[in-house]
């Protein structure tokens, strides 16, 4: 159940499937839903806990817990994808990565990600593979610590897509599931904060949903500052400037440029005004004398 909203974005509404071409993509996009992609997509939990007592196996062959990686001091990015998928899973974690190579937070330092594969038949050995491609596509050190590509049996898998709302299928006439491209923003404790679609991410997305996930556990106060003058636009797929938070800071701001340059004034010009009241004094002694 959603704590704050329960939005159903279908494959309609975002690059669906590993099953086509790029020209068969914009079909799906401006034509008919192949059948398919029917009960493909995602309805969004936002606000809810995923289940950190799920069992997976890390991509060097140990047992792990989500909890070991979602420890409650890193927001972390986590997606759903499988190392043979043919096309999607590929488009977007290649843009994923290359959006975060250009955000000056580091995978691993300030956040964490994790891809979990859907395919239960993978293997970590495969996830390995996979994790080294895409740690070349990050290309700094500072990830190896933070990224995680994770294998698991049926229920995991069950448990960890339902929770997020993540709707997929497997199509056995072509060997591949069917399913949505989608990084889920998630608190350091697992509460689900943002969903962000499609095969390209925009940087400055990224460092402000890191940002809000984080819940201030990470980033300068000026980065929080950021996020009361920036609010996410759904339909646009990233921050937009919020207008009247804008004035109102706008307002201080000037508020606060007003005050010092009243209380400079008020204190540079005392000695001028006593200067002044002694002139007078002082001419008119001349003039008494003569």
């Amino acid at each position: 159940m959603s704590l704050i909203n329960s939005q159903s974005v279908s494959a309609r509404d975002v690059v669906s499937g590993g099953l086509a071409t790029g020209g068969e993509v914009r079909s799906v996009l401006n034509d008919r839903q192949p059948k398919a992609l029917d009960d493909v997509g995602v309805d969004e939990h936002l606000g809810d806990q995923i289940p950190l007592d799920l069992n997976f196996l890390a991509s060097n062959g140990d047992m792990l817990k989500l909890k070991e990686i979602f420890r409650g001091d890193r927001p972390v990015i986590l997606s759903l994808n499988y190392s043979g998928c043919p096309m999607l899973c590929n488009l977007q974690l290649t843009g994923l990565m290359k959006g975060l190579s250009k955000v000056d937070w580091d995978i691993g330092n300030q956040f964490r990600v994790v891809s979990i594969s859907i395919d239960p038949r993978e293997s970590p050995e495969k996830a390995a593979e996979t994790r080294q491609k895409y740690l070349q596509e990050y290309g700094r050190p500072a990830g190896v610590d933070g990224l995680f590509f994770l294998t698991g049996n049926q229920n995991a898998i069950d448990r960890i897509t339902r929770s997020i709302g993540f709707k997929y299928h497997y199509v056995p006439d072509r060997k591949e599931y069917a399913h949505t491209a989608v990084a889920v923003l998630c608190s350091p404790e697992g509460r689900i904060v943002r969903y962000l679609y499609g095969i390209e991410q925009d940087p400055r997305t990224l460092k402000l949903s890191l940002v809000e996930a984080s819940e201030g556990k990470v980033g300068a106060p000026f980065e929080r500052i950021l996020l009361y003058c920036f609010h996410y636009d759904a339909k646009a797929g990233r921050y937009g400037p919020a207008a009247m938070n804008l004035m109102k800071l706008g307002g201080l701001f000037m508020t606060a440029v007003l005050a010092i340059w009243l209380t400079w004034h008020w204190r540079h010009s005392k000695p001028s005004s006593a200067t002044g009241s002694a002139i007078p004094a002082a001419a008119s002694a001349p003039t008494g004398l003569s």
